[in-house]
């Protein structure tokens, strides 16, 4: 848990989230949530990146080059 929020994954070593969304996350109300999450977690040196539930099923190769070429990894 991080201040409060629970997130899909985290890396603290890398201060790395890695959000796995679906189709709730495109409501306004849960786009807003987000949006304060990422700023409480920023606020913290963590970095969040967002993938979309088919991205992860369907381009996994993708999703890992996306986390590897991430500004964290490159420096972690």
């Amino acid at each position: 848990m991080i201040d409060g929020f629970i997130a899909d994954f985290f890396c603290e070593e890398a201060k790395l989230v890695i959000e796995v969304d679906g189709g709730v996350h495109d409501s306004t109300k849960q786009k807003e949530l987000d949006l304060y999450r990422e700023k409480v977690f920023k606020a913290r040196g963590i970095l969040t990146v967002r993938f979309r539930n088919e991205d992860v099923l369907l381009r996994s190769d993708e999703v890992v080059q996306r986390i590897q070429t991430s500004p964290v990894a490159k420096t972690g």
